[in-house]
């Protein structure tokens, strides 16, 4: 696939479904990731510097203004405050994106629960940057395996519940069967003595009796 163009848009669409337009990096984009950096940076100092003295605290932060106004995220300290956590690198594929449907706290979230990274995350930061540049797959693809992940989640979810059930079922045969056995047997009557075999004739006048 040939180089995409720079003016160009290109569809994507993210994990949630979410289709979006993607653009490559304008002027006002990289204002606003120098911007964001800079942001960062300051937040950091004003973090270290709580519990100082007012005095020192104001120099502190006239020293680290004069620094940020400098700062780019292409490079330098600005650069490893872009790359030093979730929120950086998710922040530059989301300057990517033409037509947000969500905030950027919500596409973190999306891309990386409570900050952790994960593979998912980057694998859709790393599909990003390659639709951009031609070497990404055609929504159609996309739309394909969305589907088809949806459709294994089903299938995943299926199996758990019917495991789920069986396991149920046992768990109630288990206790049935360890409730009677905890149940007092009832007595048992003795059984009758076994009948004897033929008759017995009865006594003659002699006094004596015999079996036929």
């Amino acid at each position: 696939m040939s180089e995409q163009k720079q003016d160009e848009l290109i569809p994507f669409m993210l994990p949630n479904g979410i289709q979006v337009m993607l653009g490559h990096l304008r002027q006002k984009d990289y204002e606003s990731l120098d911007n964001w950096v800079r942001q960062r940076y300051m937040s950091n100092v004003k973090s270290v510097t709580e519990g100082l003295p007012a005095y020192e605290k104001q120099e502190f932060l006239k020293v680290a203004l004069t620094e940020a106004s400098k700062m780019t995220f292409q490079f330098g300290e600005g650069q490893n405050i872009l790359l030093s956590s979730t929120y950086g690198v998710c922040r530059m594929s989301y300057q990517t994106i033409r037509n947000p449907q969500m905030s950027f706290e919500e596409f973190h979230e999306m891309l990386f629960p409570e900050g952790f990274l994960n593979e998912q995350g980057v694998e859709t930061m790393a599909e990003m940057t390659a639709a951009l540049y031609g070497q990404g797959k055609s929504l159609d693809q996309m739309v394909a395996e969305k589907q088809e992940r949806d459709r294994e989640e089903e299938i995943d979810n299926a199996i758990v519940s019917l495991a789920s059930d069986a396991t149920s079922k046992i768990s109630e045969v288990i206790k049935d069967f360890a409730t009677r056995a905890q149940q007092p047997q009832e007595t048992q009557q003795p059984l009758p003595p076994p009948k004897q075999k033929g008759k017995t004739k009865e006594k003659g006048k002699g006094g004596s009796s015999a079996l036929f």
